[in-house]
């Protein structure tokens, strides 16, 4: 490559394309009043083609020049830009760039400085403070033996001209740069730089880039001390191969399809995946498309990333997005989809729809407005052959990203199903991470739940919502779904119970997961918090809620697992009021509960794992006192001091089991560790009381301790 290129010849993005991106974030205030410059987390994604970049600094210059062992690779970690500078009128930052291409293939790249996204600021006039208005850029592009760094800081701000042998781009402030002063418009540029270069195999070229505060800046760009302007820059390098036609209207066989395609036009999205082959990336440029028609990913291990805020409406009444494989039922096709904000239009069916047992990744993805599902887990399907196939199982791996719906089907194990084949099972796996989901569907068409995992979990068929909102919780709950908390919630016991109390909650059947937040019930007197016929309650803190669990006429097993239950609001952490169906038990696991415990009307209790403290609602005897009226088995559990036992409720024959247990950090091995109280005083001062039931001569009658 002999002649200098221009750098404002617009990138052809329907390209055969390596990305590597890195983000700066500029500052959280403006100019000499800003603290620090944090660095954002470089990524660095690449395809089959062979482009390294590295970066130095001016300190790294001697006699004009930068050594070969001063260069250092730019990765994901790569503190390219000073995460301490302080931004002051008058000062700059530079940092120098080499990219080299170490492939077979001729390629071309562009280089940009990009204004991710900003906040204004207000002056104490209340006049608006944008951060691009007074950061300057300037940027000096050249071939080896042509570029150097530069010279002193008066080439960088007030350089007489752009040197003829080189490329770059004059001094422009990021926001006139973004306002069209590369090539194309706004809408069709988002970069506010535009450096691009052709690159032969084993062919090297140098970037100065430099950012800096002018000294004529003033209080013009003084905040007012509360409204704070910020700016996120980004700097990125896109590579594309050199001999693809631009001219062509599809992908021919100078596609490299392992390496990656960025695209303008979301309708292409289709023609990239079909010529795509594993391995390759697809970014979509950023900006806002309509969707005709559903892309079906099928058989392939892609990924499909959006570069910077990609905004797409559906415009079918299709899914938006089918992942799939429906030739091969051993599967090993993993699609990753990430970055995209999805909008079915009210007329999409799904958002996402995974099947054929196929694994997808979505990370940062947005998905509202659909028919059906956001995202549909459908392993209910035959394969390509008309076969089914045991054992297959469809995954999708959620992480930070918002969806409304999640809906999973799998076959049946006995083939009720009109699509069943006979001894066919095949499963679901849906994993979440740091998202928002509006409701996990498990449906009822599957007859066997048992299929269908959420984070491990194969629970039965139903309905989960994610809420924080007190009034949705309860309608879910109360009709048998299950709840993920994804907030702290408070509420009131305020609707009507037996014995002219009133509840916060009723739990029947379903799941109450705190997801680690706090659940506070307002109540009074005898109230209840949750009243439940039975259900899940798990990883939760209640500190307010009278009666905090009432178990009332259950009809199936109360399991509490992870729970924190008791505190100033808290009389009775679990409490039983009237009889339900018989065989049914209190599991509790992993717990702490201070209060007053007791319940009854239920076949058995077991506890594992679990502390009992002292309650503060009674901060006395009476509210550090289990009275089961069933047999109870505790293990693994451990009990304050001064904590009583009052078994006077149970019946002839009804035992204690005490397996591995401790009292105040003293195991307890035998009955000695019992006092039976002949005074009121001694509740206060032995290390654990027990009352007896009438029948019982001994604490060998009623008492089990291994």
């Amino acid at each position: 490559m002999t002649n200098i290129k221009s750098t404002k010849r617009a990138l052809i993005t329907s390209a055969v394309s390596l990305l590597m991106c890195f983000a700066m974030l500029v500052g959280t205030t403006a100019a000499w009043f800003t603290d620090s410059v944090q660095t954002g987390i470089n990524t660095i994604q690449a395809g089959n083609l062979d482009i390294e970049l590295y970066y130095a600094y001016p300190s790294d210059v001697e006699n004009g020049a930068i050594a070969d062992n001063k260069w250092k690779r730019v990765d994901a970690n790569s503190p390219v830009f000073d995460p301490n500078a302080l931004w002051e009128p008058g000062f700059t930052q530079v940092v120098y760039f080499k990219a080299v291409n170490e492939g077979e293939l001729s390629l071309k790249y562009l280089m940009n400085v990009d204004i991710v996204s900003e906040t204004t600021g207000l002056t104490k006039t209340g006049e608006i403070i944008k951060l691009s208005d007074h950061i300057q850029a300037y940027a000096q592009q050249g071939q080896q033996g042509l570029w150097r760094p530069f010279i002193d800081r008066d080439e960088v701000v007030d350089p007489p001209y752009l040197p003829a042998e080189l490329n770059g781009v004059f001094s422009q402030t990021l926001s006139k740069a973004a306002d069209g002063y590369g090539y194309g418009t706004p809408s069709e540029n988002p970069y506010s730089l535009d450096l691009d270069q052709w690159l032969e195999p084993g062919e090297v070229w140098y970037t100065s880039l430099a950012l800096f505060m002018p000294e004529t800046v003033g209080n013009e760009a003084n905040h007012n001390g509360v409204n704070k302007p910020s700016i996120k820059l980004g700097i990125s390098l896109v590579a594309t191969q050199y001999n693809w036609e631009p001219e062509a209207d599809s992908f021919d066989h100078n596609y490299d399809a392992n390496a990656t395609v960025i695209i303008n036009d979301v309708n292409k999205l289709q023609a990239a995946v079909n010529a795509a082959k594993d391995g390759a990336i697809i970014y979509i440029e950023q900006g806002n498309y309509e969707l005709n028609s559903m892309v079906v990913i099928d058989g392939k291990s892609v990924s499909i990333v959006g570069l910077g805020e990609v905004n797409i409406k559906m415009k079918a009444a299709q899914h938006m997005f089918t992942v799939q494989d429906q030739y091969d039922h051993e599967s090993k096709v993993v699609v990753n989809i990430s970055n995209l904000n999805l909008d079915g239009n009210n007329v999409a069916k799904h958002g996402i729809n995974v099947k054929y047992n196929v694994t997808a990744n979505i990370t940062d993805v947005n998905v509202k407005n659909t028919n059906w599902a956001s995202i549909l887990l459908d392993n209910a399907n035959k394969y390509n052959d008309g076969n089914f196939y045991n054992g297959t199982k469809t995954v999708v791996n959620l992480k930070d990203s918002t969806v409304e719906t999640v809906s999973m089907d799998t076959l049946p194990v006995v083939p009720t199903h009109a699509y069943a084949g006979a001894g066919v099972t095949t499963y679901a796996y849906f994993n979440h991470t740091n998202s928002v989901i509006g409701s996990i569907e498990k449906q009822a068409i599957s007859a066997d739940a048992s299929t269908m995992y959420v984070n491990g979990d194969n629970g039965s068929v139903g309905t989960t919502v994610f809420s924080k909102d007190p009034a949705e919780i309860a309608t879910a709950l109360a009709g048998g779904k299950s709840v993920v908390l994804n907030d702290d919630v408070k509420t009131e016991a305020a609707t009507a119970a037996p014995y002219g109390n009133k509840y916060g909650f009723a739990l029947n059947g379903g799941v109450l997961d705190g997801n680690g937040n706090e659940l506070e019930i307002d109540c009074y007197g005898d109230d209840y918090g949750i009243m439940t016929t039975g259900g899940t309650i798990k990883n939760v803190t209640i500190e307010e809620g009278c009666r905090a669990v009432m178990i009332m006429y259950p009809t199936e097993d109360v399991i509490i697992d992870n729970a924190v239950i008791g505190g100033d609001g808290v009389l009775y952490p679990i409490n039983t009021g009237e009889a339900g169906s018989a065989g049914v038990d209190l599991i509790v696991s992993n717990s702490t509960l201070k209060g007053w415990t007791s319940y009854s009307n239920i076949e058995s209790a077991t506890f594992t794992n679990v502390k009992f403290e002292q309650g503060t609602y009674y901060n006395n005897i009476y509210g550090r006192v289990l009275k089961p009226y069933v047999n109870t088995t505790l293990t693994n559990c451990s009990f304050i001091e001064h904590m009583n036992l009052d078994l006077s409720g149970l019946i002839n024959g009804q035992k204690i089991v005490l397996d591995n247990c401790t009292v105040n950090g003293v195991d307890i091995v035998d009955a000695s560790v019992f006092t039976i109280p002949t005074t009121d005083s001694q509740y206060d001062t032995e290390l654990f009381t027990i009352d007896l039931p009438g029948w019982a001569s001994s604490i060998a009658d009623c008492v089990v301790i291994k």
